[in-house]
């Protein structure tokens, strides 16, 4: 294959790291294309510490990339392509090993990430070096849902919406739900509330609007307050589409968007963790 060689993505142009991404996904399962920009405000949202995160050389050209978010003792892989000439030739597993390494050496204890259900070369991977499916994660959609007003549809700030999250969103939430993504959010979306009830949106000016946060305070819940924002925002910013993420885990907001007429999407993605002491026990190494 040639000489290989791992950098940093710190410093890398954002312009150049958009390409590589791009490259690296094509054929996926979800086709997108980032902008510097998006990517950017994407890898903000997300928390990915560049320094951490890898661009992978082959004979000095980019072949594929890894994007790292380290958070509490545990660290989440949040990205990891190859650009497919350079795919099916073991540098994935290369790549994926040094991450791990690196994760153990500071001390995290697990490593985290997603993985769509199909993407079976990619699952086979993730188990064969000690991932174990933690839960599955589902997504929705509906076009063109009827909206109507029902009380004062008002713009918050992402730490608001952050802060609603953290005293009213479930427990164990998955990484990109969680309080301190939201708080994150910035340039990529906007929140409102209506009430007791909090809503994330991402996509406003596009044909498909994606609901990447919604959350109801304790003590209101069951009365209403989620479908009356849901049917609020729908009438503020309509659209052709709405989309739920795939990485809501079974439980009441999979049946709340069910209630809503949302179709549960055919993409769904298993949450994979890897304890790094169960890892090590599994291969005979140090604990």
């Amino acid at each position: 294959m040639g000489v290989t060689r791992l950098l940093s993505i710190d410093g890398c142009e954002p312009g150049e790291l958009a390409r590589l991404m791009n490259a690296a996904f094509t054929g996926y399962f979800v086709h997108f294309e980032f902008s510097a920009e998006s990517l950017i405000a994407r890898m903000h949202f997300d928390g990915v510490d560049s320094k951490r995160s890898k661009i992978f050389e082959v004979e000095g050209t980019p072949a594929g990339l890894a994007l790292v978010v380290p958070r509490d003792r545990r660290c989440r892989l949040a990205t990891m392509g190859m650009v497919p000439k350079y795919r099916g030739k073991g540098l994935g597993r290369e790549l994926l090993r040094v991450l791990l390494q690196e994760s153990e050496q500071c001390g995290e204890r697990a490593m985290v990430l997603e993985v769509i259900q199909q993407n079976v070369a990619a699952l086979r991977l993730y188990e064969s070096e000690g991932f174990e499916t933690a839960r599955e994660l589902f997504g929705f959609g509906i076009e063109s849902p009827e909206g109507g007003l029902d009380g004062d549809l008002t713009s918050i700030t992402a730490d608001e919406l952050a802060r609603a999250v953290d005293e009213h969103g479930e427990l164990e939430l998955p990484w990109q739900l969680s309080a301190e993504n939201m708080a994150r959010i910035g340039a990529l979306g906007r929140c409102f509330r209506l009430g007791p009830a909090y809503i994330a949106l991402v996509g406003l000016r596009a044909e498909e609007v994606r609901i990447v946060s919604l959350v109801c305070e304790r003590s209101q819940r069951r009365e209403g307050a989620a479908r009356r924002l849901l049917h609020a925002v729908f009438a503020e910013h309509p659209s052709h589409r709405w989309s739920v993420p795939a990485v809501c885990p079974t439980g009441s907001a999979t049946a709340f968007f069910a209630a809503m007429g949302f179709e549960m999407s055919e993409l769904r993605q298993y949450e994979m963790i890897r304890d790094a002491r169960r890892a090590n026990l599994g291969r005979g190494g140090e604990t």
